[in-house]
């Protein structure tokens, strides 16, 4: 569980990161605008102090904005990260595929101990495999290896 989270926090931080920076740049941009808009209403107005304006701040972006603003930080994390998790899902097949010939090697010594040349017979005849009456031999090890790994 804890590797799992540890492996979708890079993902969330790039997500909110850049969410978070749209939505502020945004914001900010709209409070300027209203700011701008009412210093020249209140200069159309007259002398300062005869008309009070309460200037109200966004805080909430739009819908449509929310939804686009998450749709580029989603794409933008799934662009940054993407590669790396290409590179660790090689490696963790490239170590899997390593331990799996490992463990096919011991499992087809165990079984020619066990069972003599017949099961060596029986796991390379084709069949023997299609027959369903094979031994545990060396494919099996590697499938039995490769269940483990996961």
């Amino acid at each position: 569980c804890i590797p799992a989270v540890i492996g979708m926090a890079p993902s969330g931080a790039v997500f909110y990161g850049v969410y978070d920076l749209l939505k502020h740049n945004h914001l900010e941009a709209l409070n300027n605008q209203q700011a701008s808009a009412s210093l020249a209403a209140a200069a159309a107005a007259g002398p300062p102090g005869s008309s009070k304006q309460h200037r109200q701040q966004h805080t909430e972006l739009p819908v449509l904005y929310t939804l686009m603003y998450g749709a580029l930080a989603g794409a933008a994390s799934e662009t940054i990260l993407y590669p790396l998790e290409v590179i660790r899902r090689r490696m963790q097949l490239q170590s899997m595929v390593a331990g799996a010939a490992v463990a096919a090697s011991s499992g087809a010594v165990n079984a020619m101990r066990q069972h003599g040349l017949k099961v060596a017979a029986g796991a390379l005849s084709p069949a023997a495999a299609l027959s369903g009456t094979a031994a545990p031999g060396a494919a099996f090890a590697r499938i039995a290896a490769a269940c483990t790994a996961i």
